[in-house]
């Protein structure tokens, strides 16, 4: 009982000082919100193609209907950077056996796999302004995925860019299991 009143009191004095306490000089605006999305992209060695957020074969006749994602961003007055985190539960997902985007290849090539997968994308530099510290952004998505004969993959596709000092480094790895 005394030491729970010890730490009762501990608390009572503590609370007030983190109250009045000053903001980190890191801290910045928090903003919310949801955004239409679609992206697309090829593994490292250009044998395959993910698009998430749309069926491509649409857009490429001008049917332009992009699936939503929440997004939540910070922006820091250190730098005037904007750090952005964005989720996707169900976003719609092909997987092409091909590296290009290509209208006419997805008029007659069937997609390896299809359905949605769940989509998470991070960025600690959302408007590439230049700073001391490394651009890194990031992609990273998994899922169930069908064929043509309903059989069904595990997808994971992992995508991670980094930028500094004019160099830019890019992997992207896209697996049906």
């Amino acid at each position: 009982m005394r030491s729970t009143m010890i730490l009762l009191f501990m608390s009572v004095l503590l609370v007030p000082a983190l109250v009045a306490a000053d903001p980190p000089t890191e801290s910045g605006i928090v903003y919310r919100g949801q955004a239409t999305w679609g992206m697309y992209y090829a593994n490292d060695d250009g044998t395959r193609l993910v698009v998430y957020g749309f069926d491509p074969v649409e857009y490429c006749q001008s049917i332009f209907d992009f699936d939503v994602l929440s997004f939540q961003g910070m922006q820091l007055p250190v730098d005037d950077v904007a750090v952005v985190v964005a989720r996707g539960e169900e976003i719609r997902t092909t997987v092409w056996p091909f590296g290009d985007f290509n209208c006419a290849l997805f008029e007659i090539v069937p997609p390896l796999a299809g359905g949605t997968s769940r989509v998470v994308s991070t960025d600690n530099n959302y408007y590439g302004v230049p700073t001391e510290r490394t651009n890194s952004w990031s992609l990273s998505a998994h899922g169930v995925l069908l064929d043509a004969s309903g059989d069904e993959y595990g997808f994971q596709h992992n995508y991670h860019c980094t930028w500094k000092d004019d160099r830019l480094n890019c992997h992207s790895k896209i697996r049906l299991r």
